[in-house]
C-alpha cells in the first residue's frame, strides 16, 4: 500500500472536468513532493479539422489524454493490450505498487459500481491503483473526480471488466475501447525553473494556432477554425434533414472547445498568482469572453439540429464573427504576454 499516497489531502478542480488523466498526473507529481507540479501539466490547444467524403467533418482540440509539457512527457510510460498481453500488464501493475509507484489506469463507467453511471451509460475514465492485497486479491483504487471521489478496494475482476470494456458508443466519451491502457510516472527528473515552464505552455498554444498547416485534408490552428465557418456556412445549402444531422453531429465535435479553453485559462489564472502580470489579466479577461462565445454556439447549434430557422442561422453567423474576432484578440494578447515574459 502507497499508504502516505493514500492518506493524501487531494483537491479536485472544476476546470479538470474532461480531463480525469491530467487530474490522475498532478495529484501524482504533488505525491512525488514536485515543486510547481501544476506547471508541469500540458494545457495546450490543438486546433485540428478534418473532411472525409465532402461532407462527414471531424475536430478536435488535441488528446485529452495527454500528460506533461515536452521534454518531460518522456517520463510517462503508457502501455496498452497488444503490446503486452492482459495478464502480464497486471503483473507489471502489481509490480510498480510494491515499488511504491503509482499506476494510472483508463477504465470504463459501466462497470464501476460506486458511480451513478454503472450499467447504465460507458464513458472513458482513469483511477490511479495505489494499493494491492495479494491475498484477497484487490485493489486499493483512488478515483478522486465529481461527484464520487471514491478512495477504497475493488476487486481485480470488477476492474477487470472496467479495462476490458470496449466502451461502446453512447455519448461524447464513448466509442474507444479501454485496451487495458496504462501509464507510470517517473519519480525523478521533474526539475525546471518556474519560469521556464510558462513560456513553454504559451509558446506551445501560440505555435498550435499559428501552425496553419493543411496536410492529407487535416487542417490545423487558425485555419481549422476558418474551416468550421466554411463547413457551416455551406451545410445552409443542405436539406432540413441533412443540415439537422450536421448541426447535431458538429455540437459533438465542437463541445470540448469551451472545456479545453477553460483548463487554459485554470493554468493562467495559476500563472497570475504567482506573478502579477498585467498582460496576463488582459489575456484571461479575453479568454473568458471566448469561452462565453464559444457556448454560446453551442447553444446556437442545438436550436438549429432540433428546428429550421433562418433568424438561427443568421445568428449562428453573426457569433462565429464574433468568436474569430476574439481568439484573433487572445492569441495576440498571448504572443504579448509571451514578449512580456522573456
Amino acid at each position: 500500500m502507497l499508504q502516505e499516497f493514500i492518506n493524501k489531502d487531494m483537491r479536485f478542480h472544476s476546470e479538470f472536468e474532461y480531463y480525469c488523466f491530467k487530474n490522475c498526473y498532478l495529484q501524482i507529481l504533488e505525491y512525488y513532493g514536485v515543486f510547481n507540479a501544476k506547471y508541469f501539466l500540458d494545457c495546450t490547444t490543438d486546433w485540428t479539422f478534418w473532411q472525409e467524403n465532402n461532407k462527414e467533418i471531424s475536430f478536435n482540440t488535441g488528446n485529452p489524454y495527454t500528460s506533461f509539457l515536452p521534454p518531460f512527457n518522456s517520463k510517462v510510460k503508457e502501455i496498452m493490450l497488444g503490446e503486452k498481453t492482459k495478464e502480464l500488464i497486471w503483473k507489471e501493475n502489481e509490480d510498480a505498487i510494491r515499488n511504491g509507484i503509482p499506476v494510472v489506469i483508463a477504465v470504463d463507467v459501466f462497470y464501476l459500481s460506486y458511480t451513478p453511471y454503472y450499467q447504465k451509460k460507458h464513458s472513458y475514465h482513469s483511477m490511479i491503483l495505489s494499493g494491492y492485497n495479494e491475498s484477497k486479491d484487490e485493489f486499493y483504487v483512488i478515483d478522486w473526480y465529481p461527484p464520487w471521489y471514491f478512495k477504497g478496494m475493488m476487486s481485480k475482476q470488477e476492474l477487470d471488466y472496467a479495462r476490458g470494456s470496449l466502451n461502446e458508443g453512447d455519448g461524447i466519451l464513448s466509442g474507444t475501447p479501454i485496451n487495458y491502457l496504462y501509464s507510470e510516472v517517473e519519480r525523478e527528473g521533474f526539475c525546471a525553473s518556474t519560469k521556464s515552464l510558462i513560456q513553454t505552455q504559451i509558446q506551445n498554444n501560440l505555435d498550435q494556432y499559428y501552425n496553419g498547416t493543411v496536410l492529407n485534408n487535416r487542417v490545423k490552428g487558425y485555419k481549422a477554425i476558418n474551416a468550421i465557418i466554411s463547413s457551416i456556412e455551406e451545410s445552409f445549402c443542405y436539406s432540413n434533414k441533412s443540415q439537422t444531422l450536421f448541426f447535431e453531429k458538429l455540437y459533438g465535435q465542437l463541445f470540448f472547445i469551451p472545456t479545453r479553453k477553460k483548463l487554459f485559462g485554470w493554468y493562467l489564472k495559476n500563472v497570475l498568482s504567482d506573478y502579477k502580470n498585467f498582460g496576463l489579466k488582459a489575456s484571461i479577461q479575453v479568454l473568458e469572453e471566448s469561452i462565453s462565445g464559444w457556448n454560446g454556439l453551442l447553444s446556437l447549434l442545438i436550436k438549429c439540429s432540433m428546428k429550421y430557422s433562418e433568424a438561427n442561422l443568421d445568428l449562428l453567423l453573426k457569433q462565429l464573427s464574433e468568436i474569430l474576432q476574439k481568439e484573433k484578440q487572445f492569441y495576440y494578447s498571448l504572443y504579448e504576454l509571451n514578449r512580456s515574459l522573456i
